[in-house]
């Protein structure tokens, strides 16, 4: 029986490939923004946090 929240134990995260593999997965992520400047603003600092991205300058592209 549990008595208090520091008694409880936390599953071993090793014990989960599937929730490791999720974890560690790029990201597909489009951006839609017309101001290329700013777009690879966005890009520089989303590819550093293993973000794959594909790019629209416009609202039409983007669809």
């Amino acid at each position: 029986m549990i008595t208090n929240m520091h008694d409880r134990q936390e599953p071993d995260k090793g014990d989960q490939p599937l929730a490791k593999e999720l974890r560690e997965a790029p990201i597909w992520a489009l951006i839609v923004e017309d101001n290329r400047d700013i777009c690879e603003n966005i890009a520089a600092y989303l590819e550093k946090h293993n973000y794959l991205l594909d790019f629209a300058y416009d609202g039409i592209s983007a669809l």
